[in-house]
């Protein structure tokens, strides 16, 4: 499951994706925490923009692994 998991989140690399934020990681401070659409967690680097907890971003897809994908804020939703 988990192999399975990791070849489909590799395929969403450097597809933007519509992302409801959730808040902070729970592991860094720095990093937001958001679920896609299809209920997949991403995390993604704060930046000095105001967000609401609730919002819809877009975020575009750096990397994947079995169970999170990392990006970067490329919009407000």
């Amino acid at each position: 499951q988990q192999k399975i998991s990791a070849e489909k989140n590799k395929k969403l690399v450097g597809q933007t994706l519509r992302v409801i934020l959730e808040g902070e990681s729970k592991t860094d401070k720095n990093v937001w925490s958001g679920r896609t659409d299809q209920g997949k967690i991403i995390h993604f680097p704060k930046t000095e923009d105001s967000f609401v907890l609730g919002q819809h971003l877009f975020v575009e897809v750096e990397r994947a692994e079995s169970y999170t994908i990392y990006g970067k804020i490329k919009e407000r939703g």
